[in-house]
């Protein structure tokens, strides 16, 4: 990896794991709607496909371009024992084929940190290669993608949120299953966003053919700094204690700096643009067993120079989970008792 992004990638791990041990230490639990396990080792295996998408948005937002990555389908194993998880996934060849759609180059850090009191999603994205979607789109055949291999899309953001019914709702029980939401429940969610990109390429994002309906059809180089309070709320339904389905949204809006390039001329500007984090799961949750397809999507609204038009970068999972909790035993409870002792948990 070059310099730059090796120290990306470093702070954001001595973020992941200075966060996650945070995450284990934290409130009473509600018994009666919420059961921990703590103390157990939580195995999963997963699909999990990963992506950060480019939206141009022209005159009114009546016309939109969506440059999509050719992100691959990922294998994974993963576990998590008193709030530290770590998760490894691999593409594997025969997963992913889309060989029409170009090649993109890339480097995706995302972190969902659920603590038992807060909420914590870190980005940083390094991304080169996109298409048009759909097919067909200012493509020379209705059968083909209109490619860009040489758009690059760069992100960093973090957004904080504190759970204030965190008694009796856990985030936890969804998305990590190492605890279990025996119950319905939901809670109000406070707190803020900061992000911080840049979306470049060699010419126009606009291809020559569209370049009638956007204001911004010149543009050829974006960035942003952004920040701001956010409010939202969770809600999991539980049927029969083991069934589950939990919907969760956050809005921020952001105060930001906006630079825009074209060839020949630089814009700057300071705009206000909302900021949505949407998360969807459903599945299945025991003492033991754990099963669950979720979504995790971040949509941060950019607005440039041009009132009437705009700019978006989607990032987001798609993963499916099975997890398996288990008392820790031998050689391997003897390696979690130190790391007990470590983080001062247990007795």
């Amino acid at each position: 990896l070059p310099l730059n992004r090796f120290i990306y990638v470093l702070l954001f791990t001595v973020f992941f794991i200075n966060n996650s041990m945070l995450a284990q230490t934290g409130t009473e639990r509600d018994s009666s709607y919420v059961e921990s396990f703590d103390d157990q080792l939580t195995l999963r295996t997963y699909l999990s496909q990963k992506y950060t998408i480019f939206n141009v948005n022209g005159k009114g937002n009546q016309y939109f371009l969506q440059y999509r990555p050719n992100t691959n389908l990922n294998l994974g194993l993963g576990a998590t024992y008193r709030g530290l998880t770590i998760n490894l996934g691999y593409g594997l060849k025969f997963l992913n084929k889309d060989s029409d759609k170009g090649t993109t180059k890339y480097l995706d850090l995302q972190s969902h940190l659920y603590g038992k009191k807060w909420r914590i999603d870190g980005f940083g994205q390094f991304y080169k290669g996109y298409f048009l979607f759909p097919k067909g789109t200012a493509a020379s055949s209705v059968n083909s993608y209109y490619l860009r291999p040489d758009i690059a899309v760069n992100e960093l953001g973090v957004s904080a949120y504190y759970i204030l019914n965190n008694r009796k709702y856990s985030y936890r029980a969804a998305f990590i299953q190492d605890e279990w939401q025996k119950k319905s429940s939901g809670s109000l969610l406070v707190g803020g966003v900061f992000v911080a990109g840049r979306v470049k390429g060699d010419s126009a994002f606009v291809p020559s053919s569209r370049a009638s309906l956007y204001e911004q059809a010149a543009i050829r180089y974006l960035s942003y700094v952004q920040a701001g309070p956010g409010i939202g709320y969770s809600y999991t339904w539980v049927y029969k204690e083991h069934w589950y389905a939990t919907g969760s949204g956050t809005i921020s809006i952001d105060l930001g700096t906006v630079n825009e390039r074209t060839d020949q001329v630089k814009y700057h500007t300071w705009r206000l643009a909302p900021d949505l984090l949407i998360r969807l799961v459903a599945g299945y949750n025991s003492a033991d067993w754990g099963l669950s397809f979720s979504w995790v999507s971040n949509t941060n609204g950019i607005r440039g120079i041009h009132r009437t038009s705009s700019y978006s970068v989607n990032t987001g999972n798609y993963r499916f989970t099975l997890s398996r909790k288990f008392i820790p035993v031998g050689a391997v409870k003897k390696i979690l008792h130190r790391y007990d002792r470590i983080i001062g948990a247990g007795n």
